[in-house]
């Protein structure tokens, strides 16, 4: 059955029964209202007779003639007749009864049922007439001892009932109509509301999740109902199509990530795999390892007893975090793997599979391996230089007094032989003092640690230098030595670079063409590469008609200790290292270095070097010939100006106390030894110096502690200190200055680069 058609059966159903209790209780309440209001009408009745009762009393009272029977009974005759002709507004009768029971009005129609059980003064109460039931009004007159009744027929008195009764029904019956058809019409607007909620319900099933409820007019149950259900729809919908968006990401992520990832049954078999971990593990597709890979303890770990302690703490935990093994790929390769999987349960809290992804952490080993080897490496430079540095020192220490005595030997009277003998152990020291620092280069090159200084400098000072220095050594040997520099160069332009390491491949390289050219000439030429505002590039050419080179040996010429040819090494000397740090120095400011050469005939060394621009100098009038003087002979004139000195040495070797001393006594200076930091305090304290030489590595305190106290004291603040140290590194220098020292010089020492640095800061300082 329909709904409408059951709300219809239903409503007429309610709407009879509510009509039929309607008449009944109509019924009875018109009743009610029929039997009060013939109440009400019979008590004024009687209350209107009684009246005219008690007016004709009053009559006799106030004649005084009340208590008279003759004139009482003449007026209640007429009283009598005068009720007679009474007319009455309902239609019943009047009875006047005495006392005595005697029926004064209408005596044929009474009956003695009407004041039968009558007890008060006045009153209602119902009685039968011959069968025919009546309704009676009664009040008592005592003056008279009169009883006024009235009666009345039911049946009379109830005879608009039936009309009462059929106005009601009617009405109701009407109202029963008008009710059917508004609820039918309001039930089929329900019903049709009810039907659109219905249809769109099942649209929703149906996965129409963009149907909706349309108009929403009502804003009651119903109403608020479908607003529910279009609600409901909208978060549905957009619920699907984030989850939808999410799955759609989520495959996007499982397709796509870098990572493999992977759901396993219990039992070990891969359920689903995305196609990173099927490449990570070299199968051709995730169909092709999911079908290959039938137990994945004995076809995927390397060790079973890894895949044991794996499901051993995914049971335990719940999870596993960062669990590494090694994995056995298709092509029976292995890699190193990083898993992190959770346990999955049923709905009955039962494991039910693995999920989880895995890292190829193989390239994350070799790097740590890689780097382990390198911090290995790294230390082992550490401590190569460690132990160079400290071979250094060792060998430095012995050497300053081997060269220091040699030049104190040379300044004596000597025989030729003499002369000869002490020139040998020089020129030996010398060259063993090369190899160390080579040495050390060769060290800082291995180690990345070459840096090069940006100081101001100008080319005159270092092509000039170098050239007096060799052209003096080539002329003992009888070869000329040509200098030749473009006119285009700037020599007094003062430029940005390292003039050290310019001139160490200069004298590198002037220093191989002096060795093996025994005969001919050497060119050193300068020419400009390019030039710009804040910029030079200068190309420096080293020309000799030495032995030449072969090709075959100039292919291992820039290699680690190589000389091209061994016979070389035995020939010649030498470590096979010059040219190998000259290249790296020359790349270094950004050069580059090569060479052309023919056996016999001599070799040409090419290289390049780029220096920043600095402000512009004024040239100097000195000229050419004075410069290589100053560079062979830098201070010979200088001595008088040194003379009388007081210098403190401070200096815990006793053999370079006494090779210092003679050295600096020799050109007359006052000399005051102190063997530790202690007693050179001491001294300061009582005595003033020009400057002070000061070694860095002595018992009790060193150095570096001396210099700081002595900063300290303000009479000494500016006080020269020069630090004297048997350690050739750099860093060792910087250390120096920072300390607060104001110069540096490296043991073993040339005299004269001694008293340059004494005439720097004793004779400037007097200016």
């Amino acid at each position: 059955m329909k709904l409408q058609t059951s709300i219809n059966f239903f409503s007429i159903f309610i709407l009879i029964i509510m009509s039929t209790s309607i008449v009944y209780v109509s019924i009875y309440i018109i009743e009610d209202i029929i039997y009060d209001l013939n109440k009400n009408v019979l008590s004024l009745e009687i209350n209107n007779l009684i009246k005219r009762i008690e007016q004709k009393y009053k009559v006799l009272d106030k004649a005084g003639i009340a208590q008279i029977d003759e004139f009482v009974i003449r007026q209640q005759n007429d009283l009598v007749k005068e009720f007679i002709n009474y007319k009455l507004q309902i239609n019943g009768t009047i009875y006047i009864v005495s006392q005595n029971g005697k029926v004064l009005l209408n005596e044929d129609s009474f009956s003695y049922f009407f004041i039968e059980g009558i007890d008060s003064n006045s009153g209602f109460h119902d009685c039968k007439d011959k069968e025919k039931k009546m309704f009676c009004a009664f009040q008592k007159f005592p003056q008279w001892n009169w009883i006024v009744l009235i009666s009345v027929k039911k049946s009379v008195m109830f005879e608009k009932k039936a009309h009462y009764i059929n106005l009601v029904s009617g009405i109701t019956f009407v109202v029963l109509i008008l009710n059917i058809l508004i609820f039918t019409f309001f039930s089929r607007k329900f019903v049709k509301r009810v039907k659109a909620t219905l249809e769109c319900t099942r649209e929703i099933e149906h996965g129409n999740l963009s149907y909706r409820i349309t108009p929403i007019t009502y804003h009651d149950e119903i109403g608020y109902l479908q607003l529910g259900i279009n609600s409901m729809a909208q978060e549905i919908e957009k619920r699907i199509w984030e989850k939808n968006k999410a799955e759609k990401k989520y495959r996007g992520i499982f397709q796509n990530a870098p990572y493999g990832i992977f759901q396993t049954s219990i039992e070990g078999k891969f359920l689903t795999v995305n196609p990173t971990l099927a490449k990570m593990l070299k199968y051709d597709s995730p169909d092709d390892l999911i079908k290959s890979i039938n137990n994945i303890e004995k076809e995927i770990y390397v060790k079973k007893e890894d895949r044991k302690e794996f499901i051993s703490l995914l049971r335990k935990n719940g999870y596993v975090e960062k669990f590494e093994t090694k994995s056995l790929c298709k092509d029976k390769s292995i890699i190193y793997i990083l898993i992190n999987a959770h346990l999955i349960n049923d709905p009955d809290n039962n494991s039910s599979y693995f999920e989880g992804f895995v890292e190829d952490i193989t390239q994350i080993k070799e790097t740590e391996k890689l780097r382990l080897e390198k911090e290995a490496a790294e230390s082992s430079n550490r401590a190569k230089s460690a132990f160079l540095s400290h071979v250094s020192h060792e060998i430095r220490t012995p050497m300053n007094l081997i060269m220091g005595y040699s030049q104190l030997l040379m300044e004596t009277d000597l025989t030729s032989a003499q002369n000869e003998h002490i020139q040998k152990i020089w020129d030996a020291s010398k060259s063993l003092l090369d190899i160390i620092n080579d040495i050390l280069d060769f060290s800082k090159i291995e180690a990345g640690k070459l840096h090069l200084e940006k100081t101001e400098f100008t080319l005159q000072e270092i092509i000039y230098k170098t050239y007096g220095f060799f052209s003096a050594i080539a002329e003992k040997k009888g070869i000329k030595f040509i200098l030749d520099i473009n006119p285009d160069v700037p020599l007094n332009i003062n430029l940005i670079g390292d003039p050290l390491r310019l001139s160490q491949v200069l004298v590198n390289l002037c220093s191989n063409a002096i060795k093996f050219t025994h005969k001919g000439e050497i060119f050193l030429k300068v020419n400009i590469v390019y030039s710009s505002i804040d910029e030079i590039s200068l190309k420096f050419m080293l020309k000799d008609s030495g032995i030449g080179i072969s090709e075959e040996q100039m292919k291992k010429l820039f290699h680690s200790f190589s000389q091209g040819d061994a016979s070389i090494n035995r020939k010649y000397g030498g470590t096979g290292l010059g040219l190998v740090i000259s290249k790296n120095l020359i790349e270094a400011m950004g050069g580059e270095i090569f060479v052309e050469s023919e056996i016999g005939k001599g070799s040409a060394f090419i290289f390049t070097a780029k220096f920043e621009k600095a402000l512009q100098i004024e040239e100097d009038e000195s000229s050419y010939v004075d410069l290589i003087e100053e560079t062979v002979y830098p201070v010979v004139k200088d001595f008088e100006q040194i003379k009388g000195a007081n210098i403190l040495l401070v200096e815990d070797n006793t053999a370079n106390q006494k090779f210092v001393e003679a050295l600096l006594l020799s050109r007359g200076m006052n000399v005051s030894v102190a063997n530790n930091g202690s007693e050179a305090l001491d001294v300061l304290q009582k005595k003033q110096f020009n400057v002070i030489l000061m070694d860095l590595q002595m018992p009790e305190m060193d150095g570096y502690e001396t210099t700081e106290i002595i900063r300290k004291d303000i009479k000494n603040k500016d006080l020269p200190i020069i630090a004297m140290t048997a350690h050739a590194m750099i860093s060792e220098k910087d250390n120096c200055l920072s300390a607060g020292m104001n110069d540096y010089i490296s043991k073993p020492f040339n005299k004269n680069e001694l008293f340059a640095k004494l005439i720097k800061w004793i004779a400037n300082k007097q200016d």
